[in-house]
């Protein structure tokens, strides 16, 4: 079978040195010819700087497609039909990793190794990754797991908050690092492993400091007895409530699960109600890099609330995409941007379409693109805590009037267990 190659292309930007306003004569510049990539220098070119920004629901100008979509159909397509070349298994690692489908990753990887072992062992690269966890008023974190998502390397983080880690691992690709503890939120951070494969020298060291969040409200539920208890918490026919002066959490009866069964027993449920002035700790998770700006604007506006479950034992918790819980949050400022008439108008257009969808989101990051400004009114996200990843996952608008409290309603879940 012919092999192919799968690059995304890179995006250019092009300044002008010297112009001017009358025409000067020019000397004929000859370009020396560009020297052919191999096929590996070509798959090299796979860089999460152009592919973690494009997998955010295939973020594109409007009228464009998903440059990331359709490259990852092309991929998938060409190993089913069984095309088992170096350059095809590479660049479908990259993008299972960058997903968080790890099972996937480890099966292609081991394809690979089988097809070209001199290129796999030579991909190896040595990494030492240390740093310091700490809560947001600067103490020392101890005992905080500190993992590398996806693989077996994991660590405990000693009494000074200190942590280390020492692996050997493929190169090029992305990595995404997590602390995390049953009383604080989790902390994600990308490990870019550059290109070994031609360098004489195969270790990488990184530096990653953690700063992680304590809950807003904590409070208890006891999904065997179906009670709830704490501040403002109700238990409904259908479910359990937790209220906070900005956004209301609806959680179903069987929708805390432990793997993927409902959990029988008490959870404590950690809420966190994060702003313009915290999120500067929720943009330490590697999906927010490429477009801090919307995930600033989000905060300033509606915030980003977020709720965590571990078990009796410390054991965290989880609500599948597939049984998801709900929430509604509310305006939590109004700026210069949500004064302006095309806000106004933007948000009239999103309310309606979100009326015609009952029981849908379907106010997503491309919405945007294809309708209005992003920067006005941003998409709402998740996070799914077993990739690393921040998720688009759409919202709607529960009022015509934007400052109507709970206004902003969205689904909410802790693991993309659905077919990607």
């Amino acid at each position: 079978m012919t092999k192919k190659t799968y690059i995304l292309p890179l995006v250019c930007l092009f300044v002008c040195s010297s112009c001017s306003l009358f025409p000067q004569q020019k000397r004929a510049v000859i370009a020396p010819p560009e020297k052919p990539l191999t096929e590996m220098e070509q798959s090299l070119r796979l860089q999460s700087e152009y592919i973690n920004g494009l997998r955010l629901h295939g973020a594109t100008q409007p009228g464009e497609r998903s440059i990331y979509f359709d490259t990852k159909k092309n991929i998938i397509e060409a190993y089913k039909n069984g095309d088992r070349s170096v350059n095809l298994l590479r660049a479908y690692i990259y993008l299972a990793t960058l997903e968080g489908n790890f099972s996937m990753k480890d099966t292609l990887a081991k394809e690979l190794c089988k097809v070209d072992t001199t290129t796999c062992t030579k991909a190896l690269t040595h990494v030492t990754v240390s740093g310091i966890v700490r809560d947001s008023l600067g103490h020392a974190l101890p005992g905080i797991s500190v993992e590398v998502l996806g693989t077996e390397f994991k660590t405990t983080a000693d009494k000074s908050g200190k942590y280390s880690l020492t692996f050997d691992t493929q190169s090029p690709s992305v990595l995404r690092l997590q602390a995390s503890s049953p009383k604080y939120m989790i902390g994600v951070k990308k490990i870019n492993i550059v290109d070994t494969i031609r360098a004489s020298d195969n270790k990488q060291e990184f530096t990653q400091n953690f700063t992680l969040t304590t809950p807003f409200e904590t409070v208890t539920i006891d999904t065997a007895n179906q009670t709830i208890s704490g501040k403002n918490t109700e238990k409904t026919a259908t479910g359990y409530s937790i209220v906070t002066p900005y956004t209301k959490y609806m959680i179903p009866l069987d929708a805390i699960v432990k793997g993927t069964t409902p959990y029988r027993g008490k959870v404590t449920a950690m809420v966190f109600e994060f702003d313009r002035k915290s999120g500067g700790f929720l943009l330490d998770a590697d999906a927010f890099d490429g477009i801090e700006g919307f995930a600033t604007q989000l905060f300033v506006t509606y915030g980003m609330p977020y709720i965590i479950f571990t078990a009796e034992d410390g054991t965290r918790l989880d609500v599948l995409r597939s049984h998801p819980m709900t929430i509604a949050t509310s305006k939590r400022e109004t700026d210069e941007k949500t004064t302006k008439p095309e806000f106004l108008e933007l948000y009239k257009i999103a309310y309606q379409d979100g009326v015609k969808e009952p029981g849908k989101y379907p106010i997503t990051n491309k919405w945007f693109f294809d309708h209005g400004n992003l920067g006005l009114i941003p998409g709402f996200w998740v996070f799914d805590r077993v990739t690393g990843y921040w998720d688009n996952v759409g919202m709607r608008f529960a009022s015509e009037n934007p400052d109507a409290p709970y206004n902003v309603e969205s689904t909410f879940y802790t693991i993309y267990d659905t077919q990607r």
